[in-house]
């Protein structure tokens, strides 16, 4: 059973495998703030918030020529 959806808070996704609700957990946002989210909860480091102006909405600008 793969189990998706709000599980980058570490003791909930490692809760859902441990009761057996799940065998996998996938990361969507978490990860996506996250790249080394595996690395950072081994090291007990804090976690990125999920930012949407940050990551999924990019500063591209148009260049004179572009346009």
């Amino acid at each position: 059973m793969i189990a998706n959806g709000h599980l980058e808070e570490p003791n909930r996704a490692s809760e859902m495998i441990s009761n057996g609700e799940a065998d996998m957990i996938t990361l969507g946002k978490g990860a996506l703030a996250n790249h080394d989210w595996v690395m950072k909860v081994e090291k007990g480091d804090s976690l990125d918030p999920f930012n949407v102006e940050k990551i999924l909405r990019p500063d591209a600008k148009i260049k004179t020529f572009e346009s």
